[in-house]
């Protein structure tokens, strides 16, 4: 009996084998998968100072993703859909008790929306409260930022749908700030830039109006809500930036010149925010002994205060001529030499 069994066994057993070997053998990847294949991005990899939570992105070239937030303290992980973005966005609020992460269009939305310029998509920001894991939702975000070391507000930045086929509007965009103890909202609208000083208790931020009679550089003490006007002028203001640990801030404030291709620029620096503001202003326009006058402030280089706050440092490039002038020039000279 045993004898007749003894081939049967051993049959069992070379199939059961080849099987395992061939599960065992690592499928080799074809070159239509390699774009689908899901790895972590580099800059997603966060953890909260407080070192109780961890989240990263796992995304791929031609496809879906998603964010991992995992509880270090129990290693659960929660998943959250992101889109077809390589690149997602997400921070944890410096106290370790909020997260907030962006949802981007699905990857075959985005490459369909690729063939019809006047298709408009948009991205949604998602507000995680990690004590439950309570989601908030903002529609159509752009950028977003916590308010530094108070964490008391998110700053969301909400994007406009525009007519197919219509050219880019003037102005800024609507700015929401969102508290994160009672869910209440504020909006500022047409705000062109916007930052918190470090400790978080000031925000800073630019009015530009599709009429420039509304620009001008305010104010928003955030424990009282109150608004306060720093500056009103008729021209752009960029490259808002605050003194590190101070209540202090420097802008440019650029003022376009038809016979230059190049923006005329002025530095303005504001110090003591959270009292009696003391105001700075430098115009090379009105320097003309110290200042080339071929030359103006960069629009290009953000200005910034010395560690003391006694002065500012600001760069400088060349004024360039819009051709019609120079060519007007030139005619003025050849008449002069011919007379």
């Amino acid at each position: 009996m045993l004898k007749k069994l003894l081939p049967i066994l051993l049959m069992v057993l070379t199939f059961t084998t080849q099987a395992q070997q061939k599960k065992a053998e690592p499928k080799a990847m074809d070159w239509k998968e390699v774009s689908l294949w899901k790895f972590i991005s580099p800059n997603s990899v966060n953890v909260s100072a407080d070192g109780k939570w961890a989240a990263y992105a796992m995304v791929s070239v031609e496809g879906d993703g998603e964010v991992m937030l995992k509880n270090l303290s129990t290693d659960s992980v929660t998943r959250y859909a992101i889109g077809g973005s390589m690149n997602p966005s997400l921070q944890f609020s410096e106290d370790g008790k909020w997260f907030a992460f962006k949802e981007y269009p699905k990857y075959k939305e985005s490459k369909a929306a690729a063939k019809n310029p006047g298709k408009q998509l948009f991205q949604t920001l998602h507000l995680i409260e990690l004590s439950n894991l309570k989601k908030t939702d903002f529609e159509k975000a752009g950028d977003f930022s916590f308010n530094g070391k108070t964490e008391t507000y998110l700053a969301v930045e909400l994007m406009k749908e525009t007519a197919p086929g219509a050219k880019p509007g003037g102005g800024g965009t609507d700015l929401l700030l969102y508290e994160l103890a009672n869910g209440q909202k504020i909006s500022l609208s047409k705000v062109g830039e916007y930052a918190f000083n470090k400790k978080g208790n000031i925000l800073a931020y630019t009015v530009s109006g599709a009429n420039e009679v509304e620009n001008g550089l305010f104010s928003m003490n955030l424990a009282d809500k109150r608004i306060s006007v720093i500056e009103n002028d008729t021209t752009t203001y960029k490259s808002l930036r605050w003194a590190d640990d101070k209540d202090a801030l420097t802008i440019l404030k650029l003022t376009k010149d038809k016979k230059f291709k190049t923006d005329k620029g002025s530095v303005l620096g504001v110090k003591n925010l959270n009292g009696k503001a003391e105001m700075f202003s430098y115009d090379p326009l009105k320097d003309s002994v110290n200042f080339p006058k071929e030359m103006t402030i960069s629009g290009n280089s953000a200005p910034y205060w010395s560690e003391d706050l006694a002065t500012i440092f600001f760069g400088i490039n060349t004024l360039e001529a819009v051709k019609k002038e120079m060519e007007a020039d030139v005619k003025k000279d050849t008449s002069k030499n011919t007379m």
